[in-house]
């Protein structure tokens, strides 16, 4: 079985979701939507400043929105390998390494870029009330993704589509070793991933 824990990068109730279910659900692995590079630089809090302007906006953005809630950017996905460390369960860092998607990004035309550090500053989802210290409604999430994609497609594929399709076959390869498996990701990786698990036995939680 592969459960899909989706989190909010910055959300207190990510951290408390992930204890709880690591202690109700004992997987025989965790899996976390983490790189080693960006595992290590999280891990000593050495942050150094991505290359290119807009992964440095992303990343600006990221940590005044966690200075709101009290968490630094990615301490969910250092909770969860804590936590697993602790219960002697194997974890397994999934994501992409993130020197190719920063490839990918500065493939990215410029307005495509521009347009959506505006969008972000200054229109967001209308009419939504979004509390950032829980993890976002799953039709908050929906809608966020099916903006991304019609508005920022290029964006969409280098930032979701791409890393889904790594994050999957990482998964299936450890389906082949681990019976349960906990997949701790961003809660808009969790439906693009529930599809390319096709096959499996998948539980979103």
């Amino acid at each position: 079985m592969i459960i899909l824990l989706g989190t909010s990068h910055i959300a207190p109730e990510s951290i408390r979701r992930i204890k709880n279910v690591i202690e109700n659900e004992n997987p025989d692995c965790v899996a976390v939507e983490l790189d080693p590079v960006r595992y290590y630089t999280l891990k000593s809090k050495n942050f150094s400043r991505p290359p290119g302007i807009f992964l440095r906006f992303l990343a600006w953005l990221q940590r005044e929105l966690g200075k709101m809630t009290g968490v630094f950017p990615g301490e969910e996905m250092l909770k969860a390998i804590e936590i697993s460390n602790e219960n002697r369960i194997p974890t397994f860092l999934i994501d992409q390494d993130f020197s190719i998607t920063a490839r990918d990004i500065k493939k990215v035309s410029f307005s495509e870029k521009f347009k959506l550090v505006v969008f972000t500053l200054f229109a967001g989802l209308h009419g939504e009330k979004i509390d950032l210290k829980k993890v976002p409604p799953k039709r908050v999430v929906a809608k966020a993704i099916k903006l991304l994609r019609k508005k920022f497609p290029y964006i969409y594929k280098v930032l979701v589509v791409k890393r889904n399709r790594h994050m999957a076959n990482v998964i299936k390869n450890l389906s082949k070793d681990y019976k349960k498996i906990l997949v701790v990701v961003g809660a808009g990786h969790v439906s693009g991933l529930k599809n390319l698990l096709k096959g499996e036995k998948v539980k979103i939680l």
